[in-house]
């Protein structure tokens, strides 16, 4: 079985495990139900993966509107109900009032900006804030906190004539947003430059109007800028994730770049407008004080979210109290937590999976667990399986996504396509981590928001915000490098599930064992520190 499974995957200019289809177009998909195909193997895989009595779900849940259900009365309930709330929140703003060019208007327009929520609304037109008073703002993920410092920034620039500098957690946050902006204010004469790791862009800060940066990065454009008497070329500094203050090993740059900047604005009497954002703030008040900072708050969150917990096959919700269970008419071989059929399930709604892992080597393994049960799944001589509603929903889903073009995409990088990638990326599964390069996170990326890729394995460096879509977040095990998720990780990581424009709902689903069950209570109720 696993050289059957081996041989399944993509090779040099083939589709050994899959069907190729009969024209061009359709050589772009795969195949799945018709596994192994060219190599005329008989391939003997489980029978069944469904629940008995449910043709729809792997598990139910049994409170009614479940997420998982859109078909029905419940589900079209809770979509009606979901789009009650967006208009309740959102306000017919003209964007154009905000006086940007017409430029960038129009590229709002092509992203589906267009109207605003009512928080963000109240939140800029606050007078001391747009006379460029210092600001700290705090919503849960996905509530639009990034169009506030982007509509700061862009002003600041254009009428202030002054440079900005963007402040991220990591380098491929940094790539995401450099992107975004320079397509924001392409043709209209700003210059957007990316700052992070060992790269720095031609002609430096001097000729680049919006610095997005890491935090070592900004730290040391600071230092310059301090050392060259060029400070005052500053208009305004956006610090997301402002939460990594407290962050033990990064912390303390964050909060020395901070006070310099304040330090420097009393000395000499100029003034740059510190932004600062996150989904995870608790001590709002105490932050605000210390930066001479105008306040704002809300808990409006636009796409729903649930929380659920597993422990061995029970359901829980956030309270820990028992919603469903998940009864498997007969398991995925090497499924022993159940974590391909979440997948499945998902999959078969037309949705994407983000799973966090604690370390490299356990994403590349459960990437190539996850896609070796979709074979199984692909290969099973069932009828039962193969005449089940779901699972021909998630054959059909899997065939619709174009691989054969990612796997081209990642055999042209610099480094070529790695030899696990070359097999979980047949079947729409890949990993993320640090060890792959920059040119290979993009391409993953990217495929994961257009869904090529359907399910990504990632470690936790991916929850702080990289804007990957996917309905639902499964976090493999409460304890990370031995010890207990922290509480403020947590959330960071579940904040990924449900994206606004993209889901009309979102869930998590943390994976646990029944003896872990006194140390999720704890995460589930500790404060943020």
């Amino acid at each position: 079985m696993e050289e059957d499974f081996n041989s399944a995957y993509i090779g040099e200019n083939t589709l050994a495990a899959i069907e190729i289809a009969e024209n061009a177009e359709k050589c772009k998909h795969i195949s799945i139900n018709r596994i192994n195909n060219e190599y005329n193997k008989e391939v003997q895989g489980p029978k069944s993966i469904l629940s008995e009595g449910s043709p729809a779900d792997i598990f139910e849940l049994e409170e009614s509107g479940s997420d998982h259900n859109n078909g029905n009365s419940g589900g079209e309930k809770h979509n009606d109900d979901k789009r009650e709330s967006m208009e309740e929140n959102t306000v017919k703003c003209n964007m154009g009032d905000w006086g940007l060019p017409k430029s960038i208007l129009k590229k709002y327009e092509e992203m589906g900006v267009k109207d605003m929520f009512q928080w963000q609304v109240e939140c800029l037109s606050n007078q001391l804030v747009l006379s460029g008073k210092n600001l700290i703002y705090s919503a849960p993920t996905s509530a639009g906190k990034t169009l506030v410092a982007e509509l700061l920034t862009i002003k600041t620039v254009i009428e202030c004539k002054k440079k900005a500098i963007i402040i991220l957690p990591f380098v491929s946050v940094v790539v995401e947003k450099t992107s975004h902006f320079q397509s924001l204010v392409e043709g209209y004469g700003i210059r957007v430059e990316g700052f992070m790791g060992g790269h720095s862009p031609i002609g430096g800060f001097q000729r680049t109007d919006i610095a997005i940066c890491t935090i070592e990065k900004a730290n040391s454009l600071i230092n310059r800028l301090m050392e060259d008497g060029g400070l005052g070329k500053l208009g305004i500094v956006v610090v997301d994730e402002l939460h990594l203050l407290g962050d033990s090993h990064r912390g303390y740059l964050l909060e020395l770049l901070l006070t310099k900047l304040q330090y420097m604005c009393a000395r000499d009497s100029f003034t740059i407008q510190i932004i600062g954002m996150s989904a995870t703030l608790p001590n709002l008040k105490l932050l605000a004080n210390w930066l001479h900072a105008e306040l704002y708050q809300t808990d409006f969150r636009p796409v729903p979210l649930k929380e659920y917990i597993k422990f061995d096959k029970n359901i829980y919700d956030r309270d820990l109290k028992l919603v469903s269970r998940v009864n498997l008419h007969l398991p995925i071989q090497g499924d022993s937590d159940d974590l391909a059929l979440l997948c499945v399930e998902t999959i078969s709604e037309g949705f994407s999976v983000l799973i966090f892992c604690p370390t490299k080597n356990w994403c590349e393994k459960l990437a190539e667990t996850v896609a070796k049960s979709f074979y199984l799944i692909g290969s099973s001589g069932s009828p039962a399986l193969k005449a089940d509603d779901t699972v021909q929903k998630f054959i059909s889903h899997l065939t619709k996504s174009p691989v054969t073009d990612v796997l081209e995409k990642l055999k042209r990088s610099p480094v070529g396509l790695d030899p696990i990638l070359a097999k979980t990326v047949s079947f729409g599964v890949a990993f993320h981590h640090a060890g792959l390069t920059m040119d290979e996170r993009e391409i993953l990326e990217a495929s994961f928001r257009s869904g090529s890729l359907r399910v990504l394995v990632a470690t936790s460096t991916l929850s702080s915000g990289v804007n990957l879509p996917a309905r639902r977040v499964i976090i493999r095990t409460p304890l990370f490098h031995g010890q207990l998720l922290d509480v403020l990780t947590y959330r960071q990581m579940i904040g990924r599930a449900g994206r606004m424009g993209v889901n009309t709902a979102g869930e998590s689903i943390l994976v646990c064992h029944e003896k872990e069950r006194g140390m999720v209570e704890r995460l589930l109720t500790s404060d943020l520190p």
